[in-house]
């Protein structure tokens, strides 16, 4: 079982302790609360002992952290209507759980890196990077290697299924999906007590 939160989003923080992500990001670049950004995207990812370290100096309980234990959902996929759609709709029904998205592949493994998904919603047909090599980079990485890929796309025929099979996603929906299958899906993974109808 690998071990969940070893870093935590500039989202996810403001989250804990309650303020805006731009303080969050302000503390970052005042070396108050240290960070590591990632190249070309700059994404800011704050590791686990930093901040309680952060917490500890300002008086507050480190007990914060541990009440962080949504689920994290990333969303890829190019069209923009598409990805609007299926972030809004996870935000609705899991209203806890924090929602990330990204339009192509590569920023897509790093985002993944960052933010340590549970929950992977991706599209195959994707720019700089296609959902098959994101699949591979995720299963390479021992900290995202375990999150669920769930995968919707309008190129899903015998061979490209069996590749998918290959690493590990068996939840598979074509092009147009329905809604009521992605979150029966989600579900199975997150827990239908989390779930807002």
């Amino acid at each position: 079982m690998m071990e969940k939160n070893v870093y935590f989003t500039t989202g996810q923080v403001s989250k804990i302790l309650g303020i805006s992500e731009k303080t969050v990001r302000n503390y970052c670049d005042a070396g108050k609360l240290p960070c590591k950004q990632t190249p070309i995207t700059n994404y800011r990812k704050i590791r686990r002992e930093h901040l309680i370290s952060f917490l500890k100096k300002n008086n507050l309980p480190a007990g914060l952290i541990e009440k962080e234990t949504e689920k994290k959902i990333l969303v890829v996929d190019d069209d923009e209507s598409i990805l609007e759609i299926i972030s809004e709709l996870l935000r609705k029904v899991f209203p806890k759980a924090t929602i990330e998205t990204t339009s192509d592949g590569y920023e897509a493994c790093i985002k993944a890196g960052v933010l340590i998904p549970d929950i992977i919603v991706l599209d195959l047909h994707l720019p700089k990077a296609d959902g098959f090599e994101v699949c591979k980079s995720i299963r390479r990485v021992e900290f995202t290697k375990h999150a669920e890929i769930i995968v919707i796309s309008g190129y899903l025929d015998k061979e490209n299924r069996t590749r998918l099979q290959s690493f590990g996603v068996d939840k598979m929906f074509s092009k147009p999906f329905r809604p009521e299958e992605l979150i029966s899906a989600i579900e199975q993974v997150y827990g239908k007590g989390n779930a807002v109808i």
